[in-house]
């Protein structure tokens, strides 16, 4: 299938991105070039939740990283809400020594330093759709996602509490600080808003 009628059939922007959880639709787009690809034989290919193929952005980490999601996670991930506005919570206490830089990959979240084993609880509520240790950069990692809209990032722990799937609340100790993948004890923190970095300074209280 060619990726341009299916992301004209996904209301896709012309940077082709996508995002972890995303669910594409495919029978629009299958009508569209019925002349180029033959129409799936089971019915059950109207959707298919988004795979990842390895890579070092946090964006391109998907709930089927490792394995295919449990209905009963698939269906925890659709029943999120959409636009529901979020009231975010530091992640962890300490001094931001590290801020965001629009458009630099390097800086697409917060430093966070704190002690070796001190909490990482949840900035909201939502679903965890990661928890690992499968991209070198981010050491151990952890994902939440909140809604249809937003994800927050968690990496560089020393410890996971939380399994993939697990639904999580506002506050909730979800790990601990660590060094994981970098020489320095300490929380990278990141808000993604529809798959693309944002400022966490922005959203998260000041204090």
């Amino acid at each position: 299938m060619d990726y341009k009628v299916l992301a004209k059939a996904n209301n896709i922007g012309a940077k082709f991105n996508i995002y972890p959880g995303q669910v594409l639709t495919l029978e629009t787009a299958k009508v569209n070039q019925s002349n180029k690809a033959k129409p799936p034989t089971s019915s059950s290919s109207k959707t298919k939740v988004v795979k990842n193929k390895k890579d070092s952005s946090v964006k391109n980490v998907t709930t089927t990283r490792s394995r295919q999601l449990t209905k009963n996670q698939i269906s925890k991930n659709e029943s999120l809400p959409t636009t529901t506005k979020i009231k975010w919570a530091w992640p962890t206490l300490g001094k931001v020594t590290k801020r965001f830089v629009p458009g630099d990959p390097q800086a697409e979240g917060i430093d966070i330093v704190i002690k070796k084993g001190d909490s990482v609880v949840t900035a909201a509520s939502g679903i965890v759709v990661y928890a690992g240790e499968g991209l070198r950069r981010y050491g151990k990692l952890l994902i939440i996602k909140h809604n249809k809209q937003y994800l927050s990032a968690y990496a560089h722990v020393d410890r996971i509490l939380v399994k993939e799937g697990s639904s999580v609340q506002a506050g909730q100790k979800v790990a601990e600080i660590g060094s994981s993948g970098t020489g320095n004890t300490k929380l990278y923190f990141e808000i993604r808003n529809n798959g693309k970095p944002v400022d966490p300074l922005r959203y998260l209280p000041r204090r």
